[in-house]
C-alpha cells in the first residue's frame, strides 16, 4: 500500500492511500446527502461543500483541499481524465500546502476565487511580484512559473478559490522553487 506525507495535521502523516481516499468519499457521501427529502434528489450547495471541507479539515489537513476532475482516483466521485483537473481550496485552512512556492512545469493553472480574498505570489523577471485577488477575480498561472497562494483579508483569512489545471498526468506535475521572501511584504501587479 502506497503511504504518502499530506499538509497540516501531524496525524495526517502515514495515511495510505486508500484511506485519503475513503475520507474525501465520506466528505461528499455527507454532501450529497445533505437536503435530501423524502422522494427528492439530494441538493449539494456550495456553501455547505465549504463547510464540509473546514471542519473535515480540522481532523485531516488535507480535507481543505478537493479535486473534481483530474489524473488521479482522489475519491468515487472524480471525473479521471488526462486533459485537466479542477479543484476547489479553502483557506486558511489549506495555507500550508497553497503557501508552499511551487511550479508546474507541464500544466498552465487558472484560478477562479470564489469567495474571500487571498494574495497571489508570483516569481517574474527576477523578483517577486503581488496581487491581491477578491471575489470574481481570475488569473492565469504560466506554465513553470514559481507562485503561491496566501490567505490575506483579516482577521478571518477566509477564501474559497476554485483552480483549474491542464494536462494533469504530465509528469513532474509539481517543482519546488525557492524565490520568495517571508512576510506579506509584496510589489503590486497592475490588473
Amino acid at each position: 500500500m502506497k503511504r504518502f506525507t499530506l499538509f497540516i495535521k501531524a496525524h495526517d502523516i502515514s495515511m495510505t492511500s486508500s484511506q485519503v481516499y475513503y475520507e474525501r468519499a465520506q466528505l461528499l457521501k455527507r454532501l450529497f446527502r445533505t437536503g435530501r427529502k423524502r422522494g427528492h434528489p439530494p441538493v449539494p450547495t456550495l456553501d455547505r461543500l465549504v463547510k464540509l471541507m473546514k471542519q473535515g479539515s480540522a481532523e485531516h489537513g488535507f480535507l481543505a483541499c478537493l479535486y473534481f476532475a483530474g489524473a488521479n482516483a482522489d475519491h468515487p466521485y472524480l471525473l479521471r481524465n488526462k486533459e485537466i483537473a479542477i479543484g476547489i481550496s479553502v483557506l486558511p485552512e489549506d495555507a500550508e500546502k497553497s503557501g508552499l512556492c511551487k511550479r508546474h512545469p507541464n500544466q498552465q493553472e487558472v484560478v477562479f476565487v470564489l469567495r474571500g480574498s487571498m494574495l497571489l505570489q508570483l516569481h517574474q523577471r527576477r523578483r517577486t511580484v503581488g496581487k491581491v485577488l477578491g471575489k470574481g477575480d481570475v488569473v492565469i498561472i504560466k506554465k513553470g512559473q514559481c507562485h503561491r497562494i496566501l490567505p490575506y483579508a483579516p482577521p478571518s483569512n477566509e477564501a474559497v478559490y476554485l483552480f483549474a489545471k491542464t494536462n494533469p498526468a504530465a509528469e513532474p506535475r509539481e517543482d519546488n522553487c525557492h524565490c520568495f521572501t517571508l512576510g506579506r511584504k509584496h510589489r503590486p501587479i497592475s490588473k
